[in-house]
């Protein structure tokens, strides 16, 4: 007996003496149930330690880290998105096994491992997508996890494959090497020759027939006649020989689909797995927005690689609030007429001499400080499509702390402090998740009037002193100082409280999202602010079509202002009329840029049917005041686009700055600076100004105006401050009694000053001014009637 072969059934050799098997013991880490049970148990927990944190049960101690979301951007997200990398490590590990074992685990142990890591890092990513998975969008995330999942699924077939098809092919092709069968089929053929070799043409016949294709037994039988009878013991050895090459020649195309069945996952999961991580690498890019962080700023406006989100992507959630900043003046910061031309203008004169970008491009930075920081361009439009936004959602809800007042204007100080990327700063407590930002608390929403001070006070810090001194730099706009003496004296008010009202009825920051493929789940109820930022100014170019804010400006200045009458009395033939007018706004009145407003007395004095006296009066609404400063200046550079007057109003109430292009401090008797009772310059003309302007130039500023009967002081009322004004009206000797009306009028541009620009305007420079000048709006903010007698 051949001792290499096993013992016959029946062996009476000892037990010492047979051979051992070949196989061993499967050990417990080599069986798939222990992979998946432990697998489970891993994955339930994750469950259970996701669902904690998603149920808020730790929001009472962080609400923004540990609030009731889901997501990967929350902190159990950024956790479950480690740990599904971890597991992503462990699978992809088994590769490196099969070249290198440096840990003992047998192959089968390491093949279980790489399907259940794969199925545990597909269940964590779950949970660290959480319901970014229900949004509406395609992102990176669910590109990645759809990835992922094929992944997983391609490995588990891949696996099935090799548990069902090798059984198979064993019972049919015994092995896979095509190139095994076709070296058998060519030994068989050699063989064939061999026993063929110098015999009959009968059997070589036969041969080359067999050769060919199985011949039935009657053919071979009949064929066989022809064969000499010493040969005949050869045929059943050559037909047996023939049979056994058809068969080694069938098996390569068995082979090949036997092998396409059990390798042709491998083509979807390899290429797959290597697409998956280029992915991944792009993910996390845009998850912690390091493109947005690292490129340029300016390398785009529009689209992924743009620094900030356009304000236009926030609508489809926060659409009642997108609606009404649209509508703004914020909105139409970059594309109002005015500032379009006032600033292309200004490049034209002192502020195009300036050094670039700081100061020069000022009036852009404030006016759109998010497209300012991404485009080049002093004059307007800047030629993108995202100018037409101005002041956007991000100025505010991306700037990460206060910036000194005025801060704005100057990309070092302002643009530095807005954070790229899609984590957008509120106040409110337990935000909800969604699929286009992150949010995040920020102690500036808190005292949002700092927010207002980064544009709403205007100057420059001519000698680099590091302060402003009216008289030595260039001052604007001052509504911050004002705002801070309204306080001082005991206002309660605030900037939101006027400009953003909370809204009646409104309880959902972002009313457009559908929980849960726009949110996670529907917010509790909020206190929503009107984000209109309603104020005295309005598009020029659009009012006469649409004024959706025209009924809240009218609200608001009716507010600004008490206006009464302090006391009235007939004198023999003249009648003494004193109006008080009492500033109940926030700051200033007229604020902001006060050599633009005007805000004047209409009074008229009538018989009963003829008017005896009027003072403020206009005939047409496109009409000028005949004021003293503007139309009674013979050398005023502006007095020639002056409409309506043929004479002065003597005692005209104008209460608006007037900007001359140079100004000087005012002088006591001993060459010392007069101040104001805030402590400030008092300014007027110097010498040296050509006059009036509607340019603001380097060395411009607004002076106090007076008024022709009396040198009253018609600078801007102070905070809380109150001012009366004497009307000395002669009344005709027959009259007996008589009536009056005085009405408290507001219009935010007056109107020779937009006759004076459009004049300027070179030819193509749009959009042209003049034909706008009818749709200046003037307010009634309050009025009062009497009546008296001789």
């Amino acid at each position: 007996m051949n001792p290499a072969m096993p013992p016959p059934q029946g062996s009476i050799l000892p037990q010492a003496a047979r051979p051992k098997k070949l196989e061993r013991p499967v050990t417990f880490f080599e069986k798939g149930w222990a992979w998946a049970g432990l697998s489970a148990f891993i994955a339930f927990l994750f469950f259970l330690i996701a669902g904690f944190f998603a149920l808020g049960f730790l929001s009472g101690v962080d609400d923004l880290r540990f609030g009731p979301n889901l997501r990967g951007y929350t902190f159990i997200g950024i956790v479950l998105g480690v740990v599904a990398l971890g597991w992503m490590f462990l699978a992809g590990w088994y590769p490196l096994r099969k070249r290198r074992n440096v840990t003992g685990a047998s192959m089968m142990t390491w093949l279980w491992m790489h399907v259940w890591f794969g199925f545990l890092a597909l269940f964590c990513a779950f949970l660290h997508a959480g319901s970014g998975l229900v949004t509406l969008t395609m992102t990176s995330g669910k590109l990645l996890f759809l990835l992922l999942a094929v992944i997983v699924l391609t490995g588990v077939f891949w696996r099935l494959a090799y548990s069902f098809i090798p059984p198979q092919a064993a019972a049919q092709v015994l092995n896979y090497s095509q190139e095994g069968a076709k070296d058998r089929a060519e030994q068989l053929a050699l063989e064939i020759s061999k026993l063929t070799a110098g015999k009959s043409e009968g059997l070589s016949a036969l041969k080359e027939l067999l050769l060919q294709r199985e011949v039935p037994p009657p053919e071979l039988h009949a064929l066989a006649q022809r064969i000499p009878p010493d040969e005949h013991r050869l045929i059943d050895e050559l037909v047996q020989l023939a049979a056994s090459r058809r068969r080694a020649l069938a098996r390569p195309p068995l082979q090949a689909r036997f092998t396409a069945r059990l390798q042709g996952w491998r083509k979807w999961h390899v290429p797959i797995a290597l697409v998956f991580f280029f992915v991944l690498v792009v993910h996390l890019f845009g998850a912690f927005d390091v493109h947005r962080k690292v490129l340029p700023v300016g390398v785009a406006t529009e689209g992924p690689l743009a620094a900030f989100r356009p304000s236009s992507d926030c609508r489809q959630c926060h659409t009642q609030i997108y609606d009404a900043w649209a509508d703004s003046m914020h909105a139409h910061a970059l594309t109002s007429p005015i500032t379009v031309i006032q600033n292309n203008l200004d490049m034209n004169h002192g502020l195009g001499k300036l050094p670039a970008p700081e100061p020069r491009r000022m009036c852009i930075n404030c006016h759109g400080p998010a497209v300012a920081a991404m485009t080049d361009g002093f004059t307007l439009p800047l030629g993108v499509e995202r100018a037409k936004e101005g002041v956007e959602c991000v100025s505010c809800h991306q700037l990460t702390e206060a910036v000194t007042p005025g801060g704005g204007a100057f990309p070092s100080v302002y643009n530095v402090k807005l954070q790229r990327g899609d984590v957008y700063f509120g106040n409110l407590d337990g935000p909800v998740g969604n699929a286009y930002h992150r949010s995040q608390k920020n102690d500036l929403f808190e005292k949002p009037e700092r927010l207002c001070a980064t544009c709403h006070m205007v100057n420059l810090d001519k000698d680099k002193d590091g302060r402003i001194t009216k008289g030595v730099d260039l001052v604007l706009q001052t509504t911050v100082d004002e705002y801070r003496e309204y306080q001082n004296k005991g206002g309660r008010d605030t900037c939101v409280g006027c400009h953003m009202p909370v809204i009646p009825g409104a309880t959902e920051a972002a009313n457009g999202a559908v929980a849960p493929f726009l949110q996670d789940y529907t917010p509790p109820p909020r206190t929503i602010h009107d984000h209109s930022f309603v104020g005295v100014d309005y598009p020029l170019d659009e009012v006469a079509k649409r004024d959706p804010q025209k009924v809240k400006r009218a609200a608001l200045l009716k507010t600004a202002a008490l206006f009464s009458i302090e006391s009235q009395a007939v004198l023999r033939d003249v009648f003494q009329l004193r109006l008080a007018i009492e500033n109940q706004s926030g700051h200033n009145l007229p604020t902001g840029f006060a050599f633009a407003r005007q805000m004047w007395i209409e009074l008229v004095v009538k018989d009963g049917i003829n008017t005896v006296f009027s003072s403020g009066l206009l005939r047409a609404p496109t009409d000028d005041l005949c004021d003293a400063g503007t139309f009674g200046d013979l050398k005023n550079p502006l007095r020639g686009f002056v409409v309506g007057c043929t004479e002065v109003d003597r005692q005209l109430v104008n209460i608006q700055l007037k900007l001359v292009d140079q100004i000087a401090t005012k002088k006591d008797n001993f060459g010392r600076n007069v101040v104001d009772e805030g402590g400030e310059n008092v300014l007027i003309q110097s010498p040296i100004a050509t006059g009036e302007t509607y340019l603001q130039e380097p060395g411009a500023g607004g002076v106090a105006r007076e008024r022709p009967i009396d040198g009253a002081n018609m600078g801007p009322l102070r905070p809380q401050q109150r001012r009366s004004y004497t009307y000395t009206i002669p009344l005709p000797r027959t009259l007996r009694t008589g009536t009056f009306t005085a009405r408290l009028l507001f219009r935010n541009l007056p109107p020779y000053w937009i006759r004076g620009m459009a004049r300027e305007q070179p030819p193509g420079s749009l959009p042209r001014l003049a034909p706008l000048i009818p749709n200046i709006q003037t307010v009634e903010i309050a009025r009062v009637t009497g009546a008296f007698a001789k």
